[in-house]
């Protein structure tokens, strides 16, 4: 699939997504801290994570809305899904 191909995609994902902060979070991804985010999800392994946590581990320090609301949107572009725990918000996708 071509870089083109990719952004389209996940334009169709997120519309609101800012592709320069997409690359700048993929360039700090921590995937080593996300291998351990694991939870079962209906008998199936899902990565969880919370938005300021992961952008404790990503950037280190605490983020403004704007740097959760763009990693959100970041999120959802590269396939995570939304969903509400006990009223907080978390990021899933299957593992």
């Amino acid at each position: 699939m071509s870089c083109k191909e990719c952004a389209r995609l996940r334009k169709a994902l997120s519309p609101l997504e800012d592709p320069e902060f997409t690359a700048w979070y993929l360039a700090h991804e921590p995937t080593q801290w996300l291998g351990r985010q694991r939870v079962l999800r209906k008998g199936v392994p899902h990565l969880r994570v919370s938005l300021p946590a992961l952008w404790a581990e990503s950037f280190g320090g605490d983020a403004g809305p704007l740097g959760l609301t763009k990693l959100g949107r970041t999120l959802q572009a590269l396939g995570w899904s939304r969903t509400k725990i006990d009223g907080r918000l978390f990021f899933v996708r299957q593992a």
